[in-house]
């Protein structure tokens, strides 16, 4: 199959799951939490391959890394579902833009009236350490948070299913790192320590369960972590793939997932 071949299936894929959602939808004039249920499934199809791309490693991002080509893949799947008229999102940035904080809400907006009826929300954080121009820089980031951010709510989620979330884009330590190999078993230092150190302090709910999270990353029981230098001593001891999955734990922390690892 060619390319090309491959984008119209996509694409005839997608508009496969508008046209269901349509069905669903009739003639409702407000997103309900029982309609959306019956579309969440819409939103959690999985992405067609057309639409996903695999990148080496590169500038950086030191490791391989498989995601969906662009966010408006996402963003086009939650208009088919859902239309623009039960979804928004609300964009702020950080750092001169390098650095952007996504939320993705899901119900019926009221305008003039206050509040909006919220049904849904995920929020994810994500950035890029460089850009040709200040508008790149906030596009850059603003995809990076927004593709977990909508993976969050389903859409794409099965990309990131033991994917890595520890992105070096916005991380000057690591990515101070691509001139040179990077060792997946290779400790990842203080400086990343001291940063995953800082989240797990802001969420109350993961500083609570600091110590069993750590000790789950590194496969045996760390010991006390109850300050922030010890919990960033064991962390800086932790390799790559460990961090990664104290990063996602975090990250689930943050955007309200209250179950365990």
């Amino acid at each position: 199959m060619t390319d090309a071949d491959a984008l119209t299936e996509a694409l005839t894929h997608e508009q496969g799951i508008a046209d269901e959602a349509a069905e669903i939808r009739g003639d409702a004039k407000e997103l309900t939490p029982a309609l959306f249920m019956e579309l969440w499934p819409l939103l959690k199809r999985p992405i067609p391959a057309a639409f996903i791309q695999t990148v080496g490693k590169t500038q950086g991002k030191p490791y391989e890394s498989t995601g969906i080509r662009s966010v408006q893949v996402q963003v086009d799947r939650m208009n088919n579902v859902l239309t623009p008229m039960w979804w928004w999102d609300h964009a702020s940035y950080e750092e001169g833009g390098k650095l952007a904080f996504v939320t993705v809400m899901v119900g019926n907006r009221k305008p003039g009236e206050t509040p909006d009826e919220i049904l849904a929300v995920r929020r994810s954080s994500g950035g890029v350490d460089r850009g040709s121009t200040i508008g790149n820089v906030h596009k850059g980031s603003y995809t990076n948070a927004a593709k977990l951010a909508f993976a969050r709510l389903g859409i794409g989620h099965e990309v990131y299913v033991g994917a890595t979330d520890l992105d070096p884009d916005v991380d000057a330590d690591l990515a101070s790192q691509t001139d040179q190999p990077v060792d997946a078993e290779k400790p990842v230092g203080n400086g990343i320590a001291g940063k995953l150190v800082d989240r797990i302090w802001a969420v109350p709910a993961a500083k609570d369960k600091a110590r069993l999270a750590i000790s789950h990353a590194a496969n045996g029981d760390v010991g006390e972590v109850n300050t922030k230098p010890k919990a960033k001593k064991v962390i800086a001891a932790l390799n790559f793939q460990q961090a990664e999955r104290l990063d996602r734990w975090i990250s689930g922390k943050e955007s309200g997932d209250d179950g365990d690892q």
